[in-house]
């Protein structure tokens, strides 16, 4: 008997003028949300002229899932998941992220989880799990 998948998160790209802005690389940045966790789950990505992601962000609860083509796959967490950055400033959490480098592969784990349980616009999250795998 098949299984059905479980669906909990659904995608969709937010539309912006920086998206169809070049930046200084030459690079385009898309940005999807999650529908049902949509401060806590995001993705952004950079796109060459011909299309080809160059770069991606996975945000899953102030965790990081960072790709480049250049630097390959890190884990992250953001300043808001620091419990002594967060008690030492007030309004972090309205302020810009800052990313934290750490080794940590359970980070993968759960990251291709959350997407094996989300759907995305076409060709989006094959770009993010082939990426990530270990």
């Amino acid at each position: 008997m098949n299984q059905k998948k479980k669906i909990n998160y659904h995608f969709k790209k937010i539309v912006s003028k920086r998206a169809d802005t070049e930046d200084s690389r030459g690079l385009k940045k898309l940005y999807y949300v999650s529908d049902e966790l949509n401060n806590q789950l995001f993705v952004f990505l950079w796109i060459d002229q011909n299309n080809e992601p160059q770069k991606f962000q996975f945000f899953f609860s102030e965790k990081v899932i960072d790709w480049s083509e250049q630097t390959g796959l890190t884990t992250n967490k953001t300043n808001r998941l620091d419990p002594q950055e967060m008690d030492s400033k007030i309004g972090v959490q309205k302020g810009l992220r800052t990313m934290i480098s750490v080794n940590d592969p359970t980070m993968i784990d759960e990251a291709l989880s959350i997407l094996n349980e989300s759907v995305f616009p076409i060709g989006i999250k094959d770009i993010l799990q082939s990426r990530i795998q270990k």
